[in-house]
């Protein structure tokens, strides 16, 4: 996680939305590499 100085970065919604999107990507990952090893 980035420390920045800007107090709004820590509310609950862009924090969400950052494990969101980290999440979805590994998940995204994880699939593709699933995918190719059953090729």
């Amino acid at each position: 996680m980035l420390v920045t100085s800007n107090p709004s970065e820590f509310s609950p919604e862009p924090a969400r939305g950052v494990a969101f999107r980290a999440f979805f990507r590994c998940f995204q990952s994880s699939l593709c590499s699933l995918f190719f090893l059953y090729l």
